[in-house]
C-alpha cells in the first residue's frame, strides 16, 4: 500500500478507527483513512448507496 502512493485509505468501521489507522501508519502515509459505516456494507442491498454516498462525499467534500 505505502509503495503506490494511495490519495485515500478507505476502511469499514468508524470514525475512531480510522484516526487509530492514521495513527498507525503515520508518518510514512500521509493520505486521509475513510470510515465507511460497516453496516451499510455487511450485506448486499440498496444501503450500499449509502456507503457509495459516504464515500464520495469524504473524497469530494461539498466546498
Amino acid at each position: 500500500m505505502l509503495m503506490r502512493h494511495p490519495q485515500a485509505t478507505v476502511i469499514v468501521g468508524n470514525a475512531e478507527q480510522a484516526r487509530q489507522v492514521a495513527r498507525f501508519w503515520q508518518p510514512q502515509l500521509q493520505a486521509p483513512v475513510i470510515a465507511i459505516n460497516d453496516d451499510w456494507l455487511s450485506r448486499p442491498g440498496s444501503r450500499m448507496l449509502l456507503a457509495a454516498q459516504q464515500l464520495c462525499a469524504a473524497l469530494h467534500p461539498a466546498q
